[in-house]
């Protein structure tokens, strides 16, 4: 996808969103992605992955 998430991860996130469930998207550099992971961790979420996006092509 867009995002760099792989086409099975899209799908389960898909049903997920159906079942009322909700997603959060962090876009940042390793350092903000880290501090958002320490946030969450607080905050008893279900699950955490990271994607890395492709570059762009030039």
């Amino acid at each position: 996808s867009a995002l760099g998430m792989p086409p099975d991860s899209v799908l389960r996130y898909e049903t997920a969103i159906r079942a009322d469930k909700f997603m959060l998207v962090v876009h940042g550099d390793a350092r903000d992605l880290s501090r958002a992971e320490q946030l969450l961790a607080h905050s008893g979420f279900a699950s955490l992955e990271r994607h890395v996006r492709p570059p762009l092509a030039s």
